[in-house]
């Protein structure tokens, strides 16, 4: 069983900064919520007076290992915990209880060899035409939706 739970996040906190990163998370403050497989790492943002990055790692929570994660606004930096961070951790441990730990990739796995490999048998039917640098990076979510982000150009690659 996950120790990744809000009793034990309430225990790890002071008391007021478990509140009011429990009121961001009742509002519903917490959006992007995204999952780095490669890294194992949960990231966010917090949306209070202004909208804050965090990274929650919840290997380090479970071990209590250090710092949870982190996050960008002043009051982390100056005490290494904050309500964002807080709040973070509350939608993260929401979505682990929803999914198993063992997310399942295999349809973004396909999907993502199916556009490798789109590039294996190039048609040129621009042959008059200068070539285009293209890139694109595709981001898994715990929600089991993919992202892509598309860039391309000449010299420079520009976001589409």
């Amino acid at each position: 069983m996950s120790k990744l739970n809000r009793e034990n996040i309430k225990s790890r906190f002071p008391s007021i900064v478990f509140k009011r990163g429990l009121a961001y998370y009742n509002s519903e403050s917490v959006t992007g919520v995204l999952y780095d497989k490669n890294n194992d790492i949960w990231n966010a943002n917090v949306q209070g007076t202004e909208s804050y990055f965090v990274e929650v790692n919840v290997n380090n929570f479970e071990n209590d290992n250090g710092s949870y994660g982190f996050c960008e606004c002043p009051a982390f930096h100056a005490y290494g915990y904050c309500k964002h961070l807080v709040a973070g951790l509350l939608e993260v441990a929401d979505r682990l209880k929803l999914t198993s730990n063992d997310l399942k990739y295999e349809i973004s796995d396909q999907f993502i060899r199916a556009l490798v490999s789109s590039n294996e048998n190039p048609i040129n039917v621009m042959s008059d035409r200068l070539p285009m640098k293209v890139e694109f990076t595709c981001k898994w979510d715990s929600e089991h939706q993919i992202f892509i982000q598309l860039k391309v150009g000449l010299e420079m690659l520009y976001v589409v």
